[in-house]
């Protein structure tokens, strides 16, 4: 849709972009570059126009899409496909629906999301995700190990997790055992990995991870035990360069 390819020039622009090239760029005319641009804001972005000036998206850091996760995984030397929706019930759910579609053949994808509905923790415990404020990504491969090992996969990504916000935030993070990232005694990640096997071995592994990245509050049955990197350290990063690290 053109509002989405508007989205996307946005996103990758530092500074204002006229109407006139945005509308040269997508070969569209600037009346519906100004009806795109009304759309998205009525979905919640923060557009500012300036006369003279053009266009400029404030809190970029709020947003994600597809081309900023791929762009952050390129710049780690790594290229498989990225499905991002704005809206799902749990990525885990929709990482296991599409591996399901790939087999019998080799394949790494990485399945995110701005909320979920439905997100779930240990022992089916519910996982809160707000929207802009939060990484809910699930990522899906076929390892080449047997099932006894699987387990080991949540302790790879919580460190793997755990050395990105370090790199990130320059802060050190924890892990408590098995599948929880905690700073100053709080949660701030919980992963869930999930795998389908069969007599032949692993199909599929399926890794969920849920970070809280820039909530600003938390209810107040969560707030004793719960908080994000935003509330510890005061700073704001993309939660792109969170999932690429």
């Amino acid at each position: 849709m053109l509002k989405d390819e508007i989205l996307k020039i946005l996103l990758e622009q530092e500074g204002f972009l006229s109407g006139q090239e945005i509308s040269a760029a997508l070969r569209v005319s600037r009346t519906a570059v100004w009806k795109g641009v009304a759309a998205l804001r009525k979905e919640g972005y923060e557009i500012l126009a300036v006369n003279h000036r053009g266009y400029f998206l404030e809190n970029k850091e709020k947003f994600l899409s597809a081309e900023q996760i791929q762009k952050a995984l390129e710049e780690q030397g790594l290229f498989f496909d990225v499905i991002y929706e704005r809206q799902v019930d749990s990525t885990n759910r929709l990482a296991k629906s599409l591996a399901e579609e790939r087999l019998p053949g080799d394949f790494v994808f990485l399945a995110a999301a701005d909320t979920q509905t439905k997100g779930r923790g240990r022992r089916g415990r519910d996982w809160s995700s707000p929207a802009g404020e939060s990484i809910s990504m699930s990522l899906c491969f076929r390892p080449k190990i047997s099932p006894e090992l699987a387990p080991c996969l949540t302790l790879l990504a919580a460190l793997a997790m755990g050395e990105a916000i370090e790199e990130a935030y320059s802060i050190p993070i924890g892990i408590k055992w098995p599948n929880d990232l905690v700073l100053h005694g709080k949660k701030i990640c919980g992963i869930l990995t999930e795998m389908s096997a069969d007599l032949d071995g692993i199909r599929y592994v399926v890794c969920g991870l849920g970070v809280n990245v820039n909530i600003v509050e938390f209810p107040e049955e969560l707030s004793q035990t719960a908080t994000s990197l935003f509330l510890e350290t005061g700073k704001r990063v993309a939660r792109s360069q969170i999932i690429g690290a």
